[in-house]
């Protein structure tokens, strides 16, 4: 193999800043590699090769108009995208109003070091944002003034059965 003839030098000899562009990709791809980060188009192999397990209960987020539960696709909105939003918030309230997104921030470059203060403000949500959901759930479609419930499920007989049921919201 002739290492004169790779890409690399031949990209470095004619054209230096696209060299450089390509040099700070693989850099940063490398550091996001070893923090084990997935970054589109690189994926680690844990990511898709772990089993997955049976669960003992599953748990759905849900809008009910007194008894009656009210499909998501109603809000003129995503039906994907409301959900997200559900779950969001409700896991947001599990974690005392702790967003997941900074404890990912923290576990992978540190609590209070530098880019976690820098990054936290910009991609979190602190708690003056339940506020905002609720103005923002209260302002969509026929879920006006409709009560959030977290259920809890369990997979009986080829079937799902309710096995409690919590407001939060």
């Amino acid at each position: 193999m002739n290492i004169e003839n790779t890409y690399m030098i031949r990209l470095y000899r004619t054209h230096k800043k696209l060299f450089a562009v390509v040099t700070v990709f693989i850099l940063f791809q490398l550091f996001f590699t070893i923090k084990g980060v997935e970054t589109l188009p690189f994926f680690n192999y844990g990511m898709y090769s772990t089993p997955v397990t049976k669960q003992n209960t599953y748990k759905n987020i849900s809008i009910y108009n007194g008894n009656k539960k009210m499909p998501y696709n109603k809000t003129g909105i995503s039906a994907y995208f409301f959900g997200y939003q559900l779950k969001y918030y409700d896991r947001f309230l599990l974690q005392d109003s702790t967003d997941y997104v900074k404890m990912t921030i923290e576990s992978r470059f540190g609590k209070g070091s530098k880019l976690t203060n820098y990054l936290c403000p910009l991609l979190t949500n602190d708690r003056s944002c339940i506020i905002d959901f609720s103005n923002w759930l209260n302002r969509i479609g026929e879920h006006k003034s409709k009560k959030i419930y977290r259920e809890n499920y369990q997979w009986v007989k080829n079937t799902f059965k309710i096995i409690n049921k919590e407001q939060i919201h």
